[in-house]
């Protein structure tokens, strides 16, 4: 980050340059440096950068006695800290808990954004999972997040500014005909960031194995 400074009697070179912050690192010096944010902070937050310019001066006092004096502006700018990884990993996580648990679809979808068609997508596959399946047991692992701002996530392409993908194991009764099996994947949820907090925009469920002695579809 770089500051555009000026002083009508005293050069750039001269004056006092201090960059502060209210986390976070600065290296350099002068009027360009570079921050480093936190890695490990509460987010998403506000933190505010500062940079205090002193501009040092000799004179005399009302006495004529030779005193030096100063001259001190400050400006601060606002910045927006976001633990990208992490914030899309516990919603990833969040959505599949509740999904697990097969909670109300409004509550289960609560996170995702309504600007993505897989969000209707994702609504009608939990409606017919609810419908179609009487969970037993599950376990959710530890998600691994991408964040590319480049649009698509590797997987089937989907749109998203971040990607996740969370190994996922899911006992369950099929309804139709009682038949009792075990389905283990890979769970691929798509994130997009809106209005400064990220947002779920699609779940794909990628089946690796299956127990149920009958095609048994699985939505995820």
């Amino acid at each position: 980050m770089s500051a555009s400074i000026s002083d009508a009697e005293t050069p750039v070179s001269d004056l006092g340059l201090a960059w502060s912050a209210d986390a976070g690192n600065f290296t350099g010096g002068g009027p360009s440096v570079t921050w480093t944010a936190p890695h490990d902070y509460a987010t998403p937050t506000s933190l505010t950068l500062t940079l205090t310019v002193t501009e040092r001066y000799n004179t005399t006092n009302s006495l004529g006695v030779p005193v030096t004096r100063e001259n001190v502006v400050t400006k601060t700018r606002a910045v927006r800290l976001h633990n990208s990884a992490r914030e899309v990993g516990d919603l990833a996580l969040d959505f599949l808990a509740a999904f697990s648990k097969q909670l109300n679809p409004d509550y289960v979808l609560r996170n995702f954004t309504s600007d993505c068609d897989g969000t209707a997508r994702e609504r009608d596959d939990v409606i017919r999972q609810q419908r179609d399946h009487t969970m037993i047991a599950y376990t959710i692992g530890a998600p691994v997040v991408t964040v590319g701002f480049t649009g698509r996530c590797p997987f089937l392409s989907a749109f998203g500014d971040a990607c996740a993908q969370i190994p996922a194991t899911w006992t369950s009764i099929y309804k139709p005909t009682g038949n009792r099996g075990t389905v283990v994947g890979i769970d691929q949820v798509t994130a997009v960031l809106e209005d400064d907090r990220w947002w779920l925009c699609a779940s794909n469920w990628n089946q690796t194995s299956s127990t149920f002695s009958t095609i048994v579809r699985f939505t995820r």
